[in-house]
């Protein structure tokens, strides 16, 4: 089969599916909205297509104060967890959102072998967070989700059987939501191409 250059740059394209406007901000929420609609508004999918054959597919959940909410009152809810531990988690995550950006990636791959992100420096594949005014930061830890699948799944529907999932963290060295930033952009890429996964503001 003859390819052209033009099919295998689109091949080596990324199909995206992002989440609809959502605010980008890291102030905490003054109200708290349905966990299931909170997931769908900041996860964003994409994949990386070449050659006719899906290289990776990646479900980001972007954890911002508005998910840690939502997070804080379905696990109360599901849980029935009493009054003090539900504020201890809530102090918890407001420390872990003042620390770092912190991504949920469930990632599946066409090899297995290629599915390594949490080996760093040594994955085929590189991470960077950044805004759309060309602000950006690298991981600064990628760790393989110690919790059962079973777990990880109640938080985050869309893991299938074939997916791995992993806590990403990025620095706050640079203020990506500040300064009017409008969108939100996560790029996973390696020698095969690239895929860039999105969050736009409202």
């Amino acid at each position: 089969m003859i390819r052209t250059p033009a099919i295998v740059a689109l091949l080596a394209l990324a199909a995206c599916a992002g989440p609809g406007p959502i605010t980008l901000t890291d102030s905490w929420p003054t109200r708290t909205r349905d966990y299931d609609d909170v997931m769908r508004d900041w996860t964003s999918t994409g994949s990386l297509m070449r050659d006719f054959e899906t290289v990776i597919t990646v479900d980001a959940t972007f954890e911002s104060p508005e998910w840690r909410a939502a997070y804080v009152a379905e696990r109360t809810r599901r849980e029935k967890m009493p009054a003090s531990d539900t504020a201890a988690l809530l102090s918890a995550q407001k420390q872990a959102n003042a620390e770092s950006y912190e991504l949920e990636l469930l990632v599946s791959t066409h090899d297995p072998r290629w599915n390594d992100l949490q080996k760093g420096e040594r994955s085929m594949w590189r991470l960077a967070l950044m805004n759309d005014r060309g602000q950006q930061v690298t991981p600064t830890s990628i760790k393989r989700e110690q919790r059962p699948d079973a777990v990880v799944r109640a938080w985050f529907p869309r893991m299938g059987d074939f997916s791995e999932a992993y806590a990403v963290r990025f620095p706050r060295s640079v203020d990506l939501l500040g300064d009017g930033a409008r969108a939100l952009i996560l790029r996973v890429s390696s020698a095969s191409g690239a895929v860039q996964l999105s969050w736009r503001s409202r």
